[in-house]
């Protein structure tokens, strides 16, 4: 996204900002999204990972961030949540 917000902008932070923020994802591995005024993901998501570690629990080396992880799913929990209501 971000590559694409830089090729169609004029080069300047402001465009790119603003094509990036312009940006939405369909169907995407994180489903779709874009972004608000903030640069906050909207729709809020939320993404599960799988860590597969070959049998007696989660060793050491596969608790590193996403090592040999899958998307399990991507949940989006609803607004009066998000929200805050």
């Amino acid at each position: 996204m971000l590559l694409d917000a830089i090729a169609r902008s004029d080069g300047t932070r402001e465009s790119v900002r603003k094509n990036l923020l312009a940006a939405r994802v369909e169907n995407g591995i994180l489903g779709t999204f874009g972004f608000d005024e903030n640069g906050d993901v909207e729709p809020s998501s939320i993404t599960i990972l799988r860590v597969k570690t070959g049998g007696e629990g989660m060793s050491r080396a596969a608790a590193d961030f996403a090592d040999g992880a899958v998307v399990d799913r991507v949940l989006t929990p609803p607004a009066r949540l998000v929200d805050g209501e």
